[in-house]
């Protein structure tokens, strides 16, 4: 598989988690220290952050499944 990593959608993408890392950072440690309840209420109205969950979460899943395929 080739992959155009200079292409603008590729770079769009690239530059897209670079920003949510730097928006999401200090809030993810807020959040850390929050108890469950507040947490969900957070959730319940941060769509961006519960999609960054499920991502993180399933990203998680498939390294574990695979950890022995990649070296990064």
């Amino acid at each position: 598989m080739v992959i155009d990593t200079q292409s603008p959608q590729y770079q769009q993408y690239l530059n897209g988690i670079d920003t949510i890392g730097t928006y999401y950072a200090p809030r993810l440690k807020l959040f850390a220290k929050l108890p469950v309840e507040k947490k969900k209420l957070w959730l319940q109205k941060d769509p961006l952050l519960r999609k960054l969950l499920k991502l993180s979460y399933d990203l998680h899943e498939w390294a574990e499944q695979h950890r022995n395929e990649v070296q990064i």
